[in-house]
């Protein structure tokens, strides 16, 4: 790079020919039809003058692209996951990239029309880009970097403006590059988050305490942290755990607070548990910001590991408490050790430790480093799979990651209570599963962990409700480091960590901050700093698929190991799993349902109907593409004069209806019958050719709905990417075989309607927009709360319906969205 006379660099002509292929396939590289405008922002923004002065370049900027990228800005909007994994993120890019668009360059139009709206202060139009913007400035703030980027604005520009639209602050549109964070320590750099260099800031002691008893290398070590008071968060973990274990603790005062710890360390010896190391970490030394003074976590986790004397490891966060006989599972005398460690000998491999979170009991530990007590702790240790399964079932426990992040659809833990007892199959891991990932792998592949990634849990949310933030950035970046090395990702099967939901954090958190930043902005700087750590990572060796599962874990692996089979399968293996036998055999139903435990969307739609149901597409993020690539195969293969339902999972029930299904289904005349609607979703502007087609439920003969499927599968692209378009596209094109359920005799959907619309007479629910009972209901959008709970709740109270146990059961799981997430 060389530097202009604005102080901000830029790239020469003869450079970016290279520059611009050495990036062609990364989230920065734009199309060459961008280079245009990437030159009038660059010399616009170049001058160094605020937005009075640069208008006309910057309303080139945002009227030119604006608009016409806006369907790519809403496909990118409608991913709703957080912290996007990276292959999410490359398959993201990559797509607008072929569409002619690109991430760095629609975030740099983001920037151009906030800046925009403010000077003319548009309040609509700030708000309306501000929330554009943050996905792009987060997905692409590698490509922003000073000194590094084809682009003349620095991220750290870009997000102080954003913040300063979103609290109302004045701006300096002009002002220097700034940094994301600063790489050297001892030097002053103006940042826009603090520290993240690799040079450590924090004085530690490794193996101030213990171990009394000999720890012997093939042991797996538990490895974990907390605060000097917080002591009692790790006690259960050790008490479950009851092996070696490596601890490390962060206090203010590293002298002051020895006695207090070697204290601790005799409790602990007089309960038995003489193979821990303790390990101390003082305050830092050097703190740009209050982001500098949180809860280290990353080097905790660090530290611990170091301390650890064996091979293997075992990493989890404090409170997370070992399933029953966890650590004997995995020693080398018994089946599962025995079968880890010879897939270990045949690939270099880490293993996801799943977790939940229960409610309603009592902690693992109080929090009170000097009581170090754990009411509840016994309760934990002892919990089985079969325990767990029963207690996700009733809805007193769900899994960590679709607690803490609903929208990230994890789906191992599934997998984990589904398996058959005994079973040594190790399922490779996707990408949704590591938002809060714990791995127990060998030393020699964990590589050194970012430790610029503290921890954060917002504290209103952290004991009882959604809200961890920072805690798991650091294991989800070292999962993306581990695929870059070529390491595969496995499911440990038969073993899981539990947390209680009423256990506070070591200190250390945002409530410690003296600083007024509002929460929400903490939890973009751990975007920024995530992106800007995997961006740096080379691409994994082999071919990556979209799921981000390795090539080598998609072709089934099965050795023997003594006379037992050990299998390395894929992620997904399931086709058809059937739920339930019923009673009815005229119709079979099929539900496209990735969760099929602890929804309780499922268990009303299971209790409701007297047929046969099926699943499909279990444990896939991407239901719809499964869904066409797998349905049509599986029709096939059904009975074909029988009439198949397919309907969706969670947000449908079947009310008591004196009408025959069947009946009214042969009655059409026609192959399909299609659900009608009262809107017209996603694309309004297709309205006046598409009529309004409900794509959730639908039925037909088994041929027919293959035929269809294997249609819209065959036409990509070309008839939309959402699941709805296609199906309009599939009624236009086999107009003489598809009809719509337009009077509802089988299908009701809720949507555009009123909860005065419908009333229950003789325990049917009837319409009064038809005035016929409603048979199949729909509740889609939110009128599931809207109007299908409110009827729930009249029937039960009617003594006509059991559901209020269902019901009041379930808490937010993988496959249930709140109202929030699904309003359109």
């Amino acid at each position: 790079f060389s530097r202009s006379f604005s102080g901000r660099y830029f790239c020469p002509d003869a450079w970016l020919v290279s520059a611009m292929a050495a990036v062609a396939a990364s989230v920065c590289a734009c199309p060459p039809s961008w280079e245009a405008l990437r030159l009038e922002f660059n010399a616009a923004v170049g001058r160094n003058m605020g937005p009075p002065d640069h208008h006309p370049a910057l309303w080139t900027v945002c009227s030119e692209k604006m608009e016409m990228h806006l369907n790519d800005i809403r496909e990118v909007m409608a991913a709703t996951v957080h912290v996007a994994s990276r292959e999410d993120v490359a398959a993201i890019a990559a797509s607008l990239y072929k569409q002619g668009s690109c991430l760095a360059g629609l975030a740099i139009v983001c920037y151009s029309c906030l800046a925009l709206a403010w000077v003319t202060w548009n309040q609509a139009a700030m708000n309306r880009v501000a929330n554009m913007a943050v996905k792009y400035f987060a997905w692409s703030s590698g490509c922003f970097e000073v000194g590094n980027g084809l682009w003349s604005v620095s991220a750290g520009e870009m997000w102080t403006a954003l913040r300063g639209v979103a609290e109302g602050m004045e701006i300096r549109w002009d002002m220097q590059p700034l940094q994301l964070c600063a790489t050297k320590r001892n030097e002053y750099t103006p940042s826009l988050i603090g520290y993240c260099g690799d040079a450590p800031v924090r004085e530690t002691r490794s193996g101030i305490l213990g171990p009394i008893e000999t720890i012997e290398k093939d042991e797996v070590v538990l490895c974990t942290h907390t605060s000097g008071d917080a002591l009692g968060l790790v006690e259960a973990m050790l008490e479950s755990w009851r092996g070696a274990a490596s601890v490390a603790v962060v206090v203010e005062n590293l002298e002051a607070e020895l006695p207090s710890l070697q204290a601790w360390g005799r409790r602990l010896a007089a309960k038995g548990l003489t193979k821990i190391v303790v390990s101390a970490l003082g305050p830092s030394s050097f703190a740009l910001s209050d982001y500098d003074g949180i809860y280290p976590a990353s080097v905790l986790r660090q530290v611990a590991v170091d301390a650890a004397v064996a091979d293997l490891v075992l990493m989890a966060d404090p409170g997370f408490v070992p399933s029953s006989g966890l650590r004997h599972s995995v020693s080398s005398s018994e089946p599962l050790g025995a079968a880890l460690r010879a897939v270990l000998a045949a690939s270099p491999s880490a293993f996801l430790v799943t977790s939940f979170l229960t409610f309603g009991g009592g902690g693992a530990g109080d929090g009170d480093g000097g009581s170090g007590s754990s009411s509840g702790s016994s309760e934990q240790a002892n919990m089985s799979v079969l325990d767990m399964r029963r207690l996700v079932d009733a809805g007193d426990a769900v899994p960590f990651d679709a607690h803490v992040c609903p929208s990230c659809r994890p789906y191992a833990w599934q997998w984990m209570l589904l398996a058959e007892p005994g079973s040594l199959q190790f399922r490779a891991v996707e990408t949704n599963d590591l938002f809060h990932p714990f791995w127990l792998l060998p030393r020699a592949l964990l590589p050194r962990l970012p430790l610029h990634f503290h921890g954060l849990v917002n504290p209103a949310t952290s004991t009882r409700r959604l809200g961890w933030s920072g805690m798991p950035v650091g294991l989800k970046a070292m999962g993306d480091r581990l695929q870059a090395d070529g390491v595969q990702l496995l499911l440990l099967p038969e073993a899981f960590l539990v947390r209680t939901e009423a256990l506070p954090m070591p200190t250390g958190h945002w409530e410690d901050m003296a600083t007024g930043l509002h929460y929400n902005h903490w939890s973009y700087f751990f975007d920024l700093l995530y992106h800007r750590f995997v961006s740096s990572l080379p691409a994994a060796p082999g071919d990556a698929g979209s799921s981000g599962e390795s090539a080598a874990v998609r072709i089934p692996r099965s050795f023997l190991v003594g006379h037992q089979l050990v299998e390395v399968l894929p992620s997904r293996t399931m086709s058809l799993v059937t739920l339930q036998v019923g009673r009815d055999p005229s119709l079979e139903l099929i539900v496209m349902a990735s969760t099929i435990l602890g929804s309780v969307g499922l268990k009303l739609l299971l209790r409701s109907v007297p047929w046969t149901v099926h699943a499909v597409c279990l444990g896939t993020k991407r239901y719809w593409a499964c869904a066409l690539e797998e349905l049509p195969p599986i029709l096939r293969s059904f009975q074909r004069d029988k009439p198949v339902a397919i309907v969706d999972a969670y947000d449908v029930v079947f009310f008591p209806c004196s009408r025959s299904i069947v009946d009214e289904y042969r009655a059409y005349g026609r192959d399909i019958v299609w659900a009608a609607d009262t809107t017209c979703f996603p694309n309004h502007k297709a309205c006046h050719k598409f009529p309004n087609l409900n794509g959730g439920c639908y039925m037909g003969s088994p041929r027919a709905l293959a035929d269809t499927l294997e249609w819209m599968r065959e036409q990509g692209a070309a008839i939309g990417t959402d699941d709805q378009e296609n199906k309009w596209h599939a009624y236009n094109h086999f107009s003489d075989t598809i009809v719509l359920d337009h009077r509802q005799r089988i299908f009701t959907c809720f949507f555009g309607s009123k909860r005065e619309g419908f009333r229950i007479e003789n325990c049917t629910v009837v319409s009064d927009y038809t005035g016929e009972e409603v048979c199949f209901a729909h509740a889609n959008g939110g009128t599931k709360w809207e109007i299908l709970e409110p009827l729930l709740q009249e029937l039960e109270d009617k003594g006509c319906w059991k559901s209020k146990a269902i019901r009041q059961s379930v808490r937010h799981y993988a496959g249930m969205a709140t109202p929030a997430m699904i309003w359109w």
